[in-house]
């Protein structure tokens, strides 16, 4: 195979891993939705527990578990927007190798 055909290939492979990596990021923010979700109750629940005992709630533990749900929301956004920036840079690889290619054969 050529070093074009090899080149060809495995830009082919990384499209795949790209699609294959796409294909997850619904399903993930599904459940990362729900965990935050569930974080969020959680929160609210001691709030509201610690009013009807009259104490402020400060929970650590119980905030710090609301936060790192939603810094799993906002991670999962950043990935998805990443990832349309690496089809991106894939397409400029492509355009790249054409142009060489066609410099080549000149």
């Amino acid at each position: 195979m050529t070093d074009l055909s090899n080149a060809r290939a495995l830009l082919a492979s990384l499209r795949d891993a790209l699609d294959a990596l796409e294909s997850q990021i619904d399903p993930t923010r599904t459940a990362v939705d729900e965990i935050a979700s569930q974080a969020t109750g959680v929160r609210d629940g001691v709030d509201k527990l610690c009013a009807l005992r009259g104490r402020e709630a400060e929970y650590t533990g119980v905030d710090m578990l609301y936060d790192r749900a939603n810094d799993l929301q906002q991670a999962i956004e950043a990935l998805a927007i990443l990832v349309a920036d690496a089809r991106d840079d894939l397409a400029t690889l492509e355009t790249e190798m054409d142009q060489d290619d066609t410099a080549d054969r000149s």
